[in-house]
């Protein structure tokens, strides 16, 4: 069977344990890095992480998303820009086919800014 982890603000995680899913509630940075690295031993295949907890580690998080397994999933914070998932989002898409051309509209309008 798939584990499933998520890390991330206590607020955020504890109402996913009784789905099963394995929660690591953390505060900062540090301690969601090494929840990411308890998340990977403990062999979850899949892993969420809240978007401000993702971007300290994008640089662990890239070489991840070399892998097959685990797939981490960055979820952006409500009422917080989600640049950063969506810019990991327009990478991998870019990579997978080839073009962003499903972001054709934000890459225009990134010359208006």
């Amino acid at each position: 069977m798939s584990k499933v982890a998520f890390i991330g603000s206590k607020d955020a995680v504890l109402g996913f344990a009784p789905l099963g899913v394995e929660v690591y509630p953390v505060e900062g940075t540090e301690e969601a890095e090494e929840a990411l690295e308890r998340a990977i031993k403990g062999g979850a295949s899949a892993i969420f992480m809240l978007e401000e907890l993702a971007a300290a580690l994008d640089e662990r998080l890239e070489a991840l998303s070399r892998l097959p397994l685990p797939a981490v999933t960055v979820l952006p914070v409500p009422g917080a820009a989600a640049r950063l998932g969506r810019e990991r989002l327009r990478r991998h898409m870019e990579k997978a086919l080839g073009t962003a051309a499903l972001f054709q509209d934000e890459i225009e309008g990134e010359g208006d800014a």
